[in-house]
């Protein structure tokens, strides 16, 4: 059972996105339930993934959660490169986590196979966040009109929403998150305003930039403008793909730059204090991220050297360097 209450959680959380301050085991993981997706969007990474695509067993991700349980674990994610929605056990692992105590559990989705019933099931799990993809990407893969997808997505967020206020002890969040071509700040303030006045039931809107895919291209154009700071993952959170395979993050998405072991040979704790791990860690804080590949063409974490914006929304705070 978790030794922290929420409030302790999100003020660890924050103090750790300000400095590399490195826990006994990470904050958060996120976990694959399944690498397969109901689309196929142009610009997602799911086009270059050449493993089989696959499902996590139920007992593999139990026992993630019951060493979690054990070492204090705060946050997991039920989601990476797939559609999690598309496990046949989803709720009975929503449900696991949250009996085991873990405070805050998250769901992204491209929301188009959410109905009224797994709606229902979802919000009295327990789940925490539910964090809606919705761009015209996710559109044209649909073969859903702009008017009818956005009529869909209006019509799931509303159904959660008041699923929200049916089941009382429910804290669920509902984030809506998009992205767009031209990350200006003009560009970002006017598609959030947009999206709140399209979903108005959403707690949150997040805007990001679109970034090329592909492992071998750089995700922003323009690189050499940005100052590139240490990444907060690597003292934060974990990645575990459904097959068991551990890396920093999904921008790895075929584990082979930044792999850093497997749930199936190692402990959590063992891959968290791995020597992969300190080296990164190292190497990140004196600036030399760029030597690991993926972190070298990653829009997170980067500071813009002339405006000052980051490189991507959710990373605006960045760790300072230290000196090599």
């Amino acid at each position: 059972m978790n030794r922290l209450t929420y409030e302790e959680y999100r003020n660890l959380w924050d103090l750790v996105a300000r400095k590399p301050f490195l826990t006994g085991f990470p904050l958060h993981l996120d976990v694959e339930l399944t690498s397969r997706c109901n689309l196929r969007c142009e610009m997602c990474f799911q086009r270059h993934l050449e493993e089989r695509r696959s499902d996590m067993p139920l007992a593999t991700f139990k026992k993630l959660v019951d060493e979690g349980a054990r070492e204090g674990l705060c946050a997991m994610k039920l989601q990476s490169r797939g559609e999690s929605l598309l496990h046949r056990d989803l709720v009975e692992c929503l449900a696991y986590a949250k009996e085991k105590g873990i405070l805050d559990v998250h769901i992204t989705t491209n929301g188009l196979l959410l109905k009224e019933p797994m709606i229902r099931d979802l919000v009295e799990a327990g789940l925490d966040l539910l964090i809606l993809s919705v761009d015209p990407f996710h559109q044209e893969a649909s073969g859903k009109s702009r008017k009818e997808y956005i009529e869909f997505i209006q019509r799931v967020i509303r159904i959660v929403h008041e699923e929200r206020k049916r089941v009382r002890e429910s804290r669920l969040k509902i984030r809506i998150q998009t992205c767009v071509e031209d990350y200006a700040p003009e560009n970002i303030k006017d598609l959030e305003t947009e999206n709140r006045r399209l979903f108005p039931e959403a707690d949150l809107v997040l805007i990001n930039p679109v970034y090329s895919s592909h492992e071998d291209a750089p995700h922003l154009s323009e690189l050499g403008r940005y100052r590139f700071h240490p990444c907060s993952y690597l003292w934060q959170r974990l990645t575990i793909y459904a097959d068991g395979q551990v890396t920093t993050c999904s921008r790895d998405y075929n584990c082979k730059f930044n792999r850093i072991g497997s749930v199936d040979v190692s402990s959590i704790r063992e891959l968290w204090h791995s020597p992969v791990m300190r080296d990164l860690r190292a190497r990140h804080l004196t600036g030399r991220r760029r030597e690991f590949h993926i972190c070298g063409i990653c829009e997170n974490y980067l500071i813009h050297k002339k405006t000052g914006h980051p490189g991507a929304g959710c990373t605006g705070t960045v760790y300072d360097l230290e000196e090599s």
